[in-house]
């Protein structure tokens, strides 16, 4: 049975969820995008009497990897990411594990399965452990992540919800990088009737309004 500790760190107006994954009755864990305050995820880790086994990297914007450095230390854990995403904070081919689309990975006694998500950045990666899903920012309850950026694409966006649509269970739980009104933990079938993004059926409206200038507070 895996458990879920929630941190949320960083400035009160935007925090991020940063989340701690363990096997109850190994101890065995895993943190989801490391940031903000490497003390304070140690801290819970220890709290909880967990033994470090890897690090998931959604993707690579300061906010989801500042205390990622600091959180491997001296440990020799896996840090699970895309090569793209790696290579744009400067990781070594050493540091990281690769992440491939559909590949699953034992991390200790945590089974990981990852999915390619690119559009909020060409590298964006979504996380499935047990029946929870770690969407980063490629996907929130009530929206999904902004890609107006350089390395972001709309048209990857609609894709790869198309491919969350055609592979998550609607009784796995959506854990995204942020909260904007409900709290993460919504049941995916919930996100299906009630997430606009996903209700959308054509690929070119998606794209018009998904692409438009919109408030960080509604796209990420």
């Amino acid at each position: 049975m895996y458990a879920i500790s929630i941190l949320r760190l960083g400035p009160a107006h935007f925090q991020n969820l940063v989340y701690i994954v363990y096997d109850v009755r190994t101890r065995h864990a895993v943190i989801v995008d490391p940031a903000w305050d490497e003390p304070a995820i140690t801290a819970a880790c220890h709290s909880l009497g967990l033994t470090l086994r890897g690090i998931l990297v959604t993707h690579s914007h300061s906010d989801h990897v500042s205390a990622l450095t600091g959180c491997i230390g001296e440990r020799s854990v896996p840090v699970l990411m895309s090569r793209s995403e790696a290579e744009r904070i400067g990781l070594a081919a050493s540091s990281f594990l690769d992440v491939q689309n559909a590949a699953e990975y034992r991390l200790g006694s945590l089974r990981v399965k990852a999915i390619m998500t690119p559009g909020h950045t060409s590298g964006s990666i979504c996380y499935l452990t047990d029946q929870a899903l770690f969407t980063g920012d490629t996907l929130f309850i009530e929206g999904c992540g902004d890609c107006s950026s350089e390395e972001g694409s709309v048209h990857d966006m609609w894709e790869s919800i198309q491919r969350l649509k055609a592979c998550i269970d609607g009784d796995v739980l959506v854990y995204p990088g942020h909260q904007y009104e409900s709290g993460p933990g919504a049941r995916f079938s919930s996100l299906l009737e009630n997430n606009i993004y996903l209700r959308m059926k054509n690929r070119d409206t998606f794209a018009a309004f998904a692409g438009r200038k919109s408030l960080r507070g509604e796209n990420g």
